[in-house]
């Protein structure tokens, strides 16, 4: 896999903006499952890409949002954490964008 899809980041930066209000525990649950399951990816991805530090940073929020072994936070706590994490996606995909730009220049 040589990247995830624009609209996937997108939809889950969306996901993590509706966590911010009170919704049902369920919507909590798939909230973490597909953090995990993006954030490993990305760690993969960047990985393979040769980055030294962002696997290390996706790797710490797949942990940090693992579904099986959860951590316990308060909702305000939680609240902080998805705004970073949605920063960080956000911030991920603009980056990728930017450094296929600059490779097409060098073409």
């Amino acid at each position: 896999m040589n990247s995830i899809p624009k609209p996937v980041s997108y939809a889950l930066s969306a996901m993590l903006v509706l966590a911010i209000f009170p919704l049902p525990y369920g919507y909590y649950t798939l909230l973490r499952i597909l953090t995990t399951l993006f954030c490993s990816l990305s760690a993969i991805v960047s990985f393979k890409r040769g980055n030294l530090y962002l696997p290390w940073v996706f790797g710490a929020v797949a942990v940090l949002y693992n579904p099986f072994i959860p951590i316990y936070l308060p909702r305000h706590v939680w609240i902080g954490i998805n705004i970073i994490s949605l920063i960080l996606i956000l911030s991920r995909v603009n980056f990728l964008a930017l450094r296929k730009e600059t490779d097409k220049s060098k073409l």
